[in-house]
């Protein structure tokens, strides 16, 4: 029998401002907004793209898991991240987008995932 389990959707847009403009139009990011866990007070980890995304990925700060700067040459060592918690419990993980959290792909991790040119 398979367990009844929610979908999981995390989405990381950069560099999206709304600056209290209301005539934006955004109906499906609302609605997502409204039904879902909204993150209102998050911070980053570091203001470079590469380590922040590493951070959301293992959960570690930047000088622990040693992506400092926005080189891919820091490889997803032996720290388990949120991808291998869900894969445990039975999720079927999809990456879709830029990576730029470490050396290798997304499909290292054992997802299924569409790399954006």
């Amino acid at each position: 029998m398979v367990e009844n389990r929610s979908n999981i959707v995390l989405l990381v847009n950069d560099h999206q401002a709304f600056y209290g403009h209301h005539g934006i139009k955004r109906p499906h990011f609302d609605r997502l907004a409204a039904e879902g866990t909204r993150f209102t007070n998050a911070y980053c980890a570091s203001p470079l793209c590469s380590p922040s995304r590493k951070t959301m990925l293992t959960g570690l700060y930047p000088h622990n898991h040693g992506q400092t700067d926005n080189s891919f040459e820091t490889p997803i060592d032996s720290s388990q991240t949120y991808l291998d918690i869900l894969k445990d419990h039975g999720y079927d993980n999809y990456y879709f987008g830029k990576w730029h959290a470490s050396e290798g792909t997304p499909s290292d991790l054992g997802c299924w995932f569409v790399i954006l040119i």
